[in-house]
C-alpha cells in the first residue's frame, strides 16, 4: 500500500522557547474525525486560528503534543509563524482536495494509483 505524504513540514521564522531549546520544525496534517467535530462543536462560538493550528499540528519541535493548545500557542508564538502555519495548513488543504477531485474524476494521481488516498491493492 503506498500513500502520499499527508502532511506538511517546514520550519518556524522564530520558533518557540522550550527547555532550554528553540523549536523550529513543524508538521501539520489532516483533521482526525473527533478533531473536526470539535472544532465543528466550537465554530458556533467562534473558532480562533490557534484552535485550528493545535488541532492540525503533528509536530512542533520536540515539545509534546499534549502541551500544544490554542492557549499555549497563544502565549508562546509570534504572529508571523502562526501565519506560515496557516498557510502550511491551507497548501495540505488543496493538496488532499486535489486527490479527491483526481480520484472523483478518474485521473491519477501523484503515485500513480489514481486513488485519493494512493492506496494500491
Amino acid at each position: 500500500m503506498i500513500r502520499p505524504d499527508p502532511s506538511e513540514k517546514g520550519l518556524l521564522h522564530y520558533g518557540i522557547q522550550s527547555n532550554g531549546k528553540n523549536h523550529i520544525d513543524f508538521e501539520v496534517g489532516p483533521l482526525s474525525v473527533a478533531q473536526w467535530l470539535k472544532l465543528q462543536a466550537s465554530e458556533q462560538a467562534g473558532v480562533k486560528a490557534t484552535e485550528v493550528v493545535a488541532q492540525r499540528l503533528v509536530k512542533l519541535g520536540d515539545i509534546p503534543l499534549a502541551t500544544l493548545t490554542a492557549d499555549y500557542l497563544e502565549q508562546n508564538l509570534k504572529m508571523p509563524d502562526l501565519s506560515l502555519l496557516i498557510v502550511a495548513i491551507g497548501r495540505l488543504d488543496e493538496r488532499l482536495e486535489s486527490f479527491r477531485k483526481a480520484y472523483e474524476e478518474g485521473e491519477t494521481v501523484a503515485d500513480g494509483s489514481g486513488h485519493p488516498d494512493g492506496m494500491v491493492s
